[in-house]
This record gives C-alpha cells, structure tokens and sequence, in this order.
C-alpha cells in the first residue's frame, strides 16, 4: 500500500479527500491530450491502479463520494490509448505484408502500372490491365470480355469503313464506292494478348486491315438483268379513280434500288396519298379491301409488291393483312397500308442490290424483282391472282372505309401479320371465287409467279372458271416488253372451251428483249385440271377440245 502512496503523492494519513484532489492532478499531468509520450501512457496507467487500490482499502461511506467524473476521464484516456496502440500494430504489420510482396514480386513489378498502349495515327489509348483482371504476370488472368469492350470503343475511332456504292433509282448517277480501313481486334485478342507481359506498358501501333465495300459500280450496273421475283394482280379500269391512284403508286416504287441490308418503307417512298399530290378519293373500292379515303387502291399496289418481294425470298419485316376473303389477291395475302400505318416493310436479306419494276396494263398492275446475275436466291412458291375482278362497294368519297385496329405483334416479323411463310400454295386448290392454279413443269403445284427461262423456271398460269363456266384464252400481252403471254383457257365441269382474248396474263420468254410476245395456240379440254406451259412460255388461244390433255399446237411467243 505504500507505494500506491507513493505514486499519487500523499502521506499515508491522507483523508479521501487529498486522495482524490491528488489523483486529479495526476491525470491532469499525464492525460493524452496533455502529454502523448509513451511514458505517460504508462504512468497514468500506474495512478489509475494506485488511486484504485487506495479507494477499495478506504471505509464505504468514503468510497461512495468517489469522483465519477475524474474516473470517466481517465477510462476514456485508457480507452484513447488502447485505440493507439492497435494502430500502431496494424500499420506494423502493413509494413511487414508490403515487405513480402516487394521480395515475391521485385520493388517495379508491383508499383509500376501494366497497361496496355495503343497508338495510331497519333493518338494513343490506355487500359490499365489490371482493372480488367491482370495479376502482372499470366495472361489467362485477363477478364476477355471486359478487353472486348475497351477495344471496341477504340475501334469505333480508328475505323474508317468501306463506302458501298448507291444508286437510289435505276438510271440515276452511281455513288461511287471507297475502300476501309479497319481495326483488327482479333489480331490482339487472339495473338498479343498470349504474349502481354512482353508488350505491357510499351506502346503498340493499331492493327489495320483493308475493307472491301459490299456494292461496287459493276454490281449496279447490272442490279436489272435477273429476276427473282414477280407478281400479277388484276383491277377495273372503269373505277378510274381507284386505277389512277394505283397508276400514280406504282411509278413511285418504280425502279427503286436496294443495297444488302437496306430497308424498304412503302409509306415512305411512296408518301402520304393527298389530293395535292395527285391521288383521287373513290367512289367505289373492292369488296373486303380497306381504304383510307383519298388514294383508295393504293394497297392493290402493296399487296403486289408483297407478293412479288415474298416469292424474290426477301425478309419480310411488317405486313398487314385486312382482307377476310379473296380480292385482288387470295384471301390474308393482302399487305394492306395507310398513313403512317399500318406499313409494308421488307429488307433486302441478300449479297447482293435488288431493284423494284413495276409495268401497268389496261387492266393488270406486275411488279417484279431484279438483281445481279450471280446472286443466289432461295426463292418461295405464291398463289396468283384471280383474273376474274372481285364485286365493288361504294364509300364515301374521302373517308376512310373502316377503322384499322393494329394487333400488338404487327411489328413483329415472326408473326403471321408478317411472315413470309403463309403462301397458301401447298396444295393447288382455288379458293372461292379465284378462276385458275397454277402448276410448274416439274409437277409441284404452287404458283412461282411467272419465272421465265432466265430463272430456269418453266411454270405459266392457267386461267379457268371454277363453277364450270367457259374458259378463257390466252392474249396478246399489249403492255409489257420482253414477254408474250402464258395462259391457257380450261374449265372445271367439262364443258367446252371457247376462244378469247386475256389482255392481263404473261410469261416472260428467254431474257426479255424488249419486243411484244405474239400468241401461239394449244388446243384447251375440258379436262377439270389446269394446263402447263413448257419452257418457251408462249400464250395461246384456247380452241374447242374434249377429253385428252392440252396438246401445244406450235405457236411461240416472238422474241
């Protein structure tokens, strides 16, 4: 006990008193805030021992009148220094961890920065490889995807892509093409990366490679010399109104040339069908067709167009299809439009330009498809169109004939709004009101809408009449050039045939130089199936026959 005396500095009579008033000054001295030696660290650890030992010794009246406040003090001094002293040992062993890495790995290694430089055309990038995963010294640590991202960001500034050549129209001047020049990422991802620890931190110029452009001038020069497509609806001339706006729409997709990848819009290149513009409101409009009003007609040429890009193979992006039952094409074959929608959108999905044509008759609207010699085309089967004119209603003039209701999948091109694949061909059957099939030489029925030698193809139309009506013949093709006529006249309930003229239907002959086919002649039966042309595609005139098969009587369409 004496040295606890001692150490606080009092007599050992002292009162509990001068006990207190001692340790008090004590912890004045040698308080953290006062003196932060180690020393007085220590003492005061000593006088908070004493001045505990004195007052538990001391009787209990006395010990109850201890200062709390002097006592808290001193724990939180205690307390403060404790605090101190763990964090001298974590900065200690800190220095000790840092020691070992800097033996394992050298003092360079693991301060100096391991980035990967790339410069080109006087500009330099920077990635820091190890926020991608980099350890310094296995290239295998490096997070590949991340990389991907970074060098797709510098390949979007150091890329100068090809320039493909355009022509917006047949006829019009050719956009000349241009070389690229392109990042090659793959070089870096698959050969620098393996060998990084050598290149790290040392600047690399950007490896660059030649881009050829995907259409040159010579692709569309010749973009019209094969067809890949073509469709043929039939309409009154009479209903002038309604023939003058699918005159006036035709000519506006006329020769409109796509590269691969591009987007066709009929609403677009058509534009909105105004009066200003030159499009008329009907009177009259075909029964189960929609129309907007002014311009009624105008999805007679985009149902065409529908049906010429479905049978070319094309992609197929959106279509609307209003009609219930037959029209001017079979029943759900239609790509109905108004303004801004519904739309007929395709992509031109090949290698290759393609360009629109489209040739109006008297009474017929064709619409084909060309492209390049060599493109390869997986082309699709469609049903053609009646000959026979569907029944018109009368609209008000100038208002639209119903209220278009879109579905929520009609954007989407693998609905059936949109699809490409509902040709309805499969099995050569004639739906309700449609006068002819189709057949092609190779004994598949399904109609492919005209193709002549060019293509290889040796399919033609046969025009009937499905309720046992005399058969219509085969005219002189008086609108288009290039092709004679293709139809022979048939009927279904073996009644006799009769002889006519079919100002509408053709078939292209050899590779279309530009003269007006001439009829030939075949004998028609009244056989209830359709008759085929062979190669030659030549039209005919259907003369009186019974029982048999169509037998060609050696007329060919001129060339």
């Amino acid at each position: 006990m004496e040295k606890y005396y001692r150490i606080l500095g009092v007599r050992q009579d002292a009162t509990i008193e001068e006990i207190k008033k001692a340790y008090r000054q004590q912890v004045r001295k040698y308080h953290p805030d006062v003196n932060s030696s180690r020393d007085a660290a220590r003492k005061l650890l000593e006088i908070q021992k004493a001045y505990e030992e004195l007052v538990r010794q001391a009787p209990t009246a006395l010990a109850v009148v201890e200062d709390n406040e002097t006592e808290l003090a001193v724990r939180r001094a205690l307390q403060a220094y404790k605090r101190k002293q763990k964090k001298r040992m974590g900065i200690m062993l800190v220095a000790l961890l840092l020691l070992a890495l800097v033996g394992v790995y050298g003092f360079s290694d693991l301060f100096q920065p391991s980035e990967l430089i790339l410069t080109h055309g006087g500009k330099t990038w920077e990635l820091d490889l190890k926020s991608v995963g980099y350890d310094g010294k296995n290239p295998d640590t490096i997070n590949r995807r991340q990389l991907g991202l970074w060098l797709k960001l510098v390949k979007k500034e150091v890329d100068k892509p090809a320039v493909d050549a355009r022509m917006k129209r047949l006829g019009d001047p050719i956009q000349p093409s241009r070389s690229g020049m392109v990042m090659d990422t793959d070089v870096i991802e698959n050969e620098w990366i393996s060998r990084i620890p050598k290149i790290v931190n040392r600047p690399q110029e950007i490896p660059m490679i030649p881009q050829a452009p995907k259409v040159t001038e010579e692709q569309l020069q010749l973009v019209d010399r094969q067809r890949i497509g073509k469709y043929t609806t039939y309409f009154n001339p009479d209903n002038r109104s309604r023939a003058a706006n699918i005159r006036l729409s035709s000519r506006a997709i006329d020769g409109v040339v796509l590269n691969p990848g591009d987007v066709f819009s009929f609403n677009q290149t058509v534009g909105q069908r105004t009066q200003e513009r030159g499009y008329e409101p009907v009177t009259k409009i075909v029964q189960g067709e929609y129309s907007e009003g002014v311009g009624g007609g105008v999805s007679q040429t985009s149902s065409t167009l529908f049906n010429c890009v479905d049978n070319a193979g094309l992609e197929v992006l959106s279509r609307f299809s209003y009609s219930k039952t037959p029209t001017y094409v079979p029943a759900g074959r239609d790509a109905t439009v108004a303004w801004n929608e519904p739309d007929f959108r395709f992509k031109n999905n090949l290698n290759a330009p393609v360009v629109i044509r489209t040739k109006l008759k008297t009474d017929a609207l064709t619409v084909e498809i060309y492209s390049t010699p060599d493109v390869k085309v997986d082309r699709n089967p469609v049903k053609p169109a009646s000959k026979r004119l569907p029944p018109e209603q009368s609209v008000t003039p100038g208002q639209p004939s119903d209220h278009i209701e879109l579905p929520p999948d009609y954007n989407r091109p693998d609905s059936h709004h949109s699809s490409k694949n509902d040709s309805g061909t499969g099995d050569g059957t004639v739906d309700s009101g449609d006068s002819g099939s189709s057949h092609r030489s190779d004994g598949q029925t399904g109609d492919l809408s005209g193709a002549d030698a060019t293509a290889g193809d040796t399919g033609g139309q046969a025009g009937g009449d499905t309720s046992g009506m005399t058969g219509s013949t085969g005219g002189t093709d008086m609108g288009s050039t290039g092709s004679s006529s293709g139809d022979a006249g048939q009927s279904t309930g073996g009644t006799t045939g009769s002889t006519g003229t079919d100002p509408g239907s053709t078939g292209d002959v050899g590779t279309d130089t530009g003269t007006t086919g001439t009829d030939g002649t075949t004998s028609g039966t009244g056989d209830s199936g359709s008759s085929d042309s062979t190669g030659t595609d030549a039209s005919s005139q259907g003369t009186t026959g019974s029982g048999g098969t169509p037998q060609p009587n050696g007329g060919t369409g001129s060339m």
